[in-house]
């Protein structure tokens, strides 16, 4: 017997370079499509509110990122590559023009997007981002000390002289939390923020982003690191070149992002518009979908 939060497709995509991604769909099959990235960890596998998604008459395609899930690693991965794998994905499906929606990690995805192929968006949204906030670290002492750690430090000093080494680097540190983290996905439930916990009152909705977690690091901290690493490094765009409207969204509670340090992010990007929902921390968006993805369709 199915279930409300079950995928309708989950199929992969071979690109022009021969890498592989692997994807999901929820909703509407017919639907107008909706491509939303994930958190880090996370994979294709998690997808906030597919009945949302489905009443909306939206298709929303979940992607794992390169060295994510069922997505083939790229060597030198950057946050721009994201845009471009985008493009082609788009192309392959058909698609002359689709939203796009970043959660946590994903949101530096969702502004490559915004920046380099706005032609291509109905619209463009991100929720609370930790990793958004590196790209102001280098001009903020107070949010290089709240999102950069010793670690993330090294790996970056490395990386502007020797990229490989900034990779082995994030390999050798990250190892033995990838490898927990497959053993024991579910560690990150223990303390959802406040507002939060009603995500995890449903069984089948906890396993799915349980398994999402697992799902996210399949590969090892072989694949992940690419990720890491792309956050740290320069990520080939300006986010104040964006070049469509973007709506940022905060839960007040988070607190990995906080809204204040939200804020800062939607000072830089021209025709940010912040809203905050009071009523949940980092899985807010689960709330509040619809909201989100009548904005990227144009419906505010």
């Amino acid at each position: 017997m199915s279930h409300p939060w079950d995928p309708i497709a989950d199929e992969t995509l071979r690109l022009p370079d021969g890498r592989t991604l692997a994807y999901m769909e929820w909703g509407d099959r017919e639907g107008t499509p909706v491509l939303c990235f994930h958190g880090m960890p996370g994979s294709r596998l998690f997808f906030p509110d597919p009945p949302a998604a489905a009443e909306l008459g939206v298709r929303a395609i979940t992607i794992d990122r390169p060295g994510v899930g069922g997505s083939d690693p790229q060597p030198g991965h950057r946050i721009a590559d994201g845009a471009a794998d985008v493009e082609l994905f788009a192309d392959a499906l058909g698609f002359d023009r689709f939203g796009v929606v970043g959660w946590s990690a994903g949101v530096p995805y969702a502004l490559a997007c915004a920046a380099l192929i706005p032609r291509r968006l109905t619209g463009v949204a991100g929720t609370n981002s930790a990793s958004a906030m590196i790209y102001l670290a280098p001009d903020d002492p107070q949010i290089a000390a709240a999102v950069i750690d010793d670690d993330d430090r090294r790996i970056q000093e490395l990386l502007a002289t020797d990229p490989d080494a900034g990779l082995r680097e994030a390999i050798a540190v990250g190892a033995d939390w990838a490898a927990d983290l497959a053993e024991h996905p579910e560690q990150l439930l223990t303390e959802p923020d406040e507002g939060d916990g009603w995500f995890f009152e449903d069984p089948v909705r906890e396993a799915m982003f349980v398994d999402s977690i697992r799902e996210g690091v399949r590969q090892g901290i072989e694949g992940v690191a690419l990720q890491w690493v792309a956050q740290l490094a320069p990520w080939g765009f300006r986010i104040e070149d964006v070049g469509i409207p973007f709506g940022l969204w905060a839960g007040a509670s988070d607190r990995l992002t906080p809204p204040d340090r939200m804020r800062l992010l939607a000072d830089r990007i021209p025709g940010a518009r912040l809203t905050v929902w009071d009523d949940g921390g980092h899985l807010a968006i689960a709330k509040h979908l619809p909201e989100v993805l009548r904005d990227v369709l144009g419906e505010r």
